[in-house]
């Protein structure tokens, strides 16, 4: 098995391709992106930063928390061997987080209406398949800033389909409640499911 390393921006620091061994650990040294800041960014951005004061925020890091900066009216993120420069999204090995890509099994709407999917197919791990799905909040206009969500105000479809060699891994996140739904076809076996939560959802399950 080989897994294969790309970055959204920036230069990889290290082997494109590892290869998995027989006692299932991986060749070469795990790559890392580097970005050029300089550049512009051929990704489109993926938040706009709140006038007046074009504020992002911050993002929470391996190394904690780091300023985000409004560039043109886009936010950016500093490099960091985490994060993309342009995309504030995360990337850890071979996971790439990206943003409604065709590779997200995950579909998440609310009242009908399709919301945004973050998500990777990891290629990373010897022994199974890892899809990470994650979805942040529900843009249903009749929920303000301040207003509670309960489970169910968004559902998330998972659907996973055809033939894998491994077991899958599904790593489902979000930030506000959402009901998961799970559509498994045979020939698909499903290793795990982990939930990640942030501390509001854990709030409003329990």
């Amino acid at each position: 098995m080989v897994a294969k390393y790309s970055c959204h921006e920036g230069t990889l620091v290290g082997p494109e391709m590892r290869t998995c061994l027989e006692n299932c650990s991986w060749s070469g040294v795990e790559p890392s992106c580097r970005a050029d800041e300089s550049n512009g960014c051929s990704s489109p951005p993926t938040r706009q930063c709140v006038a007046p004061f074009n504020y992002c925020g911050s993002l929470r890091g391996p190394n904690g928390y780091q300023d985000i900066t409004c560039v043109d009216g886009q936010c950016q993120c500093p490099g960091n061997a985490f994060y993309d420069h342009c995309t504030c999204l995360p990337h850890i090995g071979s996971c790439l987080i990206k943003q409604d890509s065709a590779s997200i099994v995950g579909t998440p709407t609310t009242d009908g209406d399709s919301e945004t999917t973050y998500g990777c197919v990891a290629s990373d791990n010897c022994n199974y398949e890892v899809h990470v799905i994650g979805n942040y909040e529900s843009s249903n206009g009749t929920h303000g800033v301040f207003t509670d969500r309960v489970a169910g105000d968004t559902d998330v479809i998972v659907s996973v389909s055809g033939e894998s060699p491994r077991p899958l891994i599904l790593v489902l996140t979000s930030y506000e409640p959402v009901r998961w739904r799970l559509s498994v076809t045979s020939g698909v076996t499903i290793d795990r499911v982990i939930l990640v939560m942030s501390q509001d959802v854990i709030r409003a399950i329990y």
